[in-house]
């Protein structure tokens, strides 16, 4: 089981860190930094760019969580 959970949660890392990078290269690709009056960027994405980094906390969080649960033999989660 341990195993399972370590490789889902490897995918998850995987995931969230392409996504960070893919939305970054297609911003920088349209020219983000600069603002040219024509272009209105998506919000979202911009909020990915910002702040994606955050989303790696999630498969953190479930890893641990996972991992309390294996270890302590308790489903409270």
């Amino acid at each position: 089981m341990a195993r399972s959970t370590t490789i889902i949660a490897l995918v998850q890392t995987l995931v969230v860190i392409g996504g960070f990078v893919a939305v970054g290269v297609v911003l920088k690709a349209a020219g983000y930094p600069e603002n040219p009056m024509w272009v209105r960027w998506n919000p979202a994405a911009v909020f990915l760019r910002h702040y994606g980094g955050w989303l790696l906390l999630v498969p953190i969080i479930w890893t641990y969580c996972a991992g309390a649960t294996l270890r302590n033999d308790d489903s409270r989660f």
